[in-house]
């Protein structure tokens, strides 16, 4: 009994955080993101960049993702034609996963333009 009410509390501490998180990219502007796609698609040294930390590439371009939401892990990657991903899935991203507060809960949300994707 005291282990059901304890997945009962988590299940509803998840939903919650889902939630919130939701809330908050609706409010994000993806729209620097489309530049910064058309850029990398163009431009093999910016993506050398952006392997070495994505976020600070799109931040040159004006996207802001919340602190929260890379609290949580959020992240960026970029996918190429031959379904390669840059910086590659094989490798955790460091600087994401060290922030993140809860562990991962195998729940991926990806959104994604051309070639670039948030997850």
């Amino acid at each position: 009994m005291l282990l059901r009410l304890f997945f009962m509390e988590q299940e509803e501490n998840i939903k919650e955080k889902v939630r919130m998180m939701f809330v908050q990219m609706s409010k994000i502007d993806f729209t620097p993101l489309f530049e910064l796609d058309r850029q990398l698609s163009a431009n093999p040294s910016l993506r050398s960049e952006f392997v070495k930390d994505p976020l600070k590439v799109a931040e040159i371009y004006g996207f802001k993702l919340p602190d929260s939401l890379k609290e949580e892990g959020f992240h960026l990657r970029c996918i190429d034609t031959d379904n390669r991903y840059y910086p590659s899935e094989k490798v955790p991203l460091s600087n994401s996963c060290k922030r993140m507060r809860v562990k991962y809960l195998g729940q991926e949300r990806k959104s994604g333009l051309e070639q670039l994707l948030v997850v």
